[in-house]
């Protein structure tokens, strides 16, 4: 069975822009334009979770669309200055179990997560 790559951008513009070049590339990757916040609910659930902006809290979609077993990656913290490189491990239960992994500094996420 084939690994099965989704990626999601907010801004429209970068979102063609990636879906063209990863293409030129070779990648396989399946690109949307939207809001990463909400996630991709029509594909969960998701083995590993990536996320490449800073958030002030988890998503909570995100969270929802992780599959027993998965795992979520994010900078997490003030978005204005640092954050935390965290993982979140969701256990066969549901469980959540979480860690730190040194600090970073990512672009905010926009959209919903700043409402």
């Amino acid at each position: 069975m084939g690994v099965k790559t989704y990626s999601m951008e907010i801004i429209p513009n970068l979102a063609r822009e990636v879906k063209i070049r990863l293409k030129k590339l070779g990648y396989k990757v399946e690109v949307r334009q939207g809001d990463g916040y909400y996630g991709w609910n029509e594909h969960a659930p998701f083995d590993r979770v990536i996320i490449t902006a800073a958030a002030n809290h988890v998503p909570r979609p995100l969270l929802d669309q992780l599959k027993p077993g998965g795992k979520l990656i994010l900078p997490l913290g003030n978005v204005r200055y640092s954050q935390n490189m965290t993982l979140i491990e969701k256990d066969s239960q549901g469980k959540m179990r979480t860690s730190q992994h040194g600090q970073v500094r990512f672009v905010p996420m926009v959209g919903a997560a700043q409402e």
